[in-house]
């Protein structure tokens, strides 16, 4: 699930660089991936792959 921390931190430093809010929010992707994962869920169908642009 590297994937996720590689969205979550685009066009940022890194994890360091994330603010308390957007920490915890990775964390919630996280969750649901691992949950997507044991019920065979796509994460397209619950919104984990985002669209990317620079900030």
């Amino acid at each position: 699930m590297h994937w996720l921390v590689q969205q979550a931190t685009f066009d940022t430093l890194g994890l360091d660089t994330l603010s308390d809010d957007e920490l915890l929010a990775l964390h919630a992707d996280l969750d649901l991936a691992l949950d997507c994962i044991s019920e065979g869920t796509a994460f397209e169908e619950v919104g984990l792959v985002r669209k990317l642009s620079r900030r």
